[in-house]
């Protein structure tokens, strides 16, 4: 409860803080609920101030010297990463409009172009009414952020990475995989064409990247995923892009049955891995075609010229996408790598969210891996979605990546 009160607490206030801390102390396990303004921080930098907090609560209770804290520069923003050196303040409009001119490239147009044929995947659920029939018990003010915290045992994770290998797909492109066929049993409806085939649907899946290590030294232009912008600061490791893939509505409830009707067939499980290795090609060429650099310049440009809060202001008014403008929303940050033990500390699971109320996919995924296991948080907005729809998806999404693990053509799975 603390941790869905804390997405959507502060989502109005122009007073909060920019991060704040809460220690729920237990018997036997502790939790720490962290809570930072989306702009300044994201899971990234989340994970370095707690490694250093365990290190340095583990020094206090050896009775060790803490060493003295040591001030860091302030890194470069993204745009600086990406783009070069970039300033819109106090300039007049002409200025600015031929500032944007000077960033534009033909890869932006490129991008632009891929961004306006992106449209028309399903962004809400079956359930939901059509807009002439949403009432108030859909307006923003009843909406509310819930979260599902899912585990895949040290074992399975392990098990995952290997059949992730073996098929050619990182595990980000499985998670990406399983989001998409879970999603798809809630979003679209099954139809058939002329010839009785069922037709296939375009879904759109929101994946969150860091696009700093995409920034080269020359403004952005040869950055090839190598650098670290941090500096050893708090940075917001910000980004995302769009994943377009067409699939069978109801493809998570196919696969499940499949699998359960002849679980030693070889393909049982090939639906997964195409949309897995679908996912991965077309992040390799999104980045390939430069545009995390042309992504952020169109972004910029946006806040730049419009009013971007009163644009997502409306749209979470808008009774035809309730605010989602994405059939789901995947984050995998990878294994945390920062101190984990200390004293008698032991850190076991990581949770991490962002509050969908306002403006968000149609359901996200947050990953991270703590001490072998897959930590996963499903994110979702009530009323949208009830508990036990969302529970649903969770069920889906964690039973198709259980049977990833356990592999094509085995009798566990």
């Amino acid at each position: 409860v603390a941790f869905d009160e804390a997405l959507d607490g502060s989502l109005f206030s122009h007073e909060a803080p920019m991060w704040r801390m809460r220690l729920f102390v237990c018997e036997e396990e502790s939790a720490l609920l962290y809570a930072a303004n989306h702009a300044v921080s994201d899971q990234l930098s989340l994970q370095r101030v707690l490694g250093e907090l365990i290190g340095a609560i583990s020094a206090e209770r050896s009775s060790e010297l803490l060493p003295p804290p040591v001030s860091l520069p302030v890194p470069p923003s993204v745009e600086e990463a990406l783009i070069g050196p970039y300033s819109v303040a106090a300039e007049p409009i002409d200025a600015r409009l031929r500032s944007l001119l000077r960033r534009v490239r033909l890869a932006t147009l490129s991008y632009a172009g891929f961004q306006l044929s992106a449209g028309g995947a399903p962004v809400l659920p079956n359930w939901v009414p059509p807009p002439s029939k949403i009432g108030e018990e859909m307006h923003l003010r009843e909406r509310r952020t819930a979260s599902i915290f899912a585990m895949v045992s040290s074992k399975s994770t392990a098990s995952l990475r290997q059949r992730c290998r073996a098929n050619g797909v990182t595990i980000s492109g499985a998670v990406n995989a399983a989001a998409l066929l879970a999603a798809s049993d809630a979003l679209g409806a099954v139809e058939k064409d002329e010839d009785g085939a069922l037709k296939r649907l375009r879904y759109k899946l929101l994946q969150a990247i860091n696009m700093r290590p995409y920034g080269g030294s020359d403004g952005g232009i040869s950055g090839d995923g190598s650098r670290d912008w941090s500096a050893g600061s708090v940075l917001a490791g910000t980004g995302s892009l769009d994943l377009l893939v067409d699939l069978t509505p109801g493809s998570g409830r196919d696969l499940l049955d499949r699998v359960a009707q002849a679980p030693q067939a070889s393909n049982a499980l090939s639906t997964l891995w195409s949309t897995a290795k679908e996912c991965n090609e077309q992040t390799r060429r999104w980045i390939d075609n430069g545009w995390p650099r042309e992504s952020l310049v169109l972004f910029g440009a946006g806040w730049e010229f419009m009013n971007m809060n009163r644009v997502v202001e409306l749209s979470a008014q808008d009774c035809s996408t309730l605010g989602r403008a994405y059939s789901c929303g995947t984050s995998n940050v990878g294994v945390y790598a920062h101190q984990s033990t200390g004293a008698d500390l032991s850190l076991r699971r990581i949770f991490f969210g962002i509050s969908q109320s306002v403006s968000a996919p149609a359901i996200s995924l947050s990953c991270v891996t703590v001490d072998g296991g897959l930590c996963l948080t499903v994110q979702y907005c009530t009323p949208i979605w009830s508990n036990e729809q969302a529970c649903a998806f969770t069920e889906t999404l964690k039973n198709i990546l259980m049977l990833a693990a356990a592999g094509d053509g085995l009798s566990d799975s």
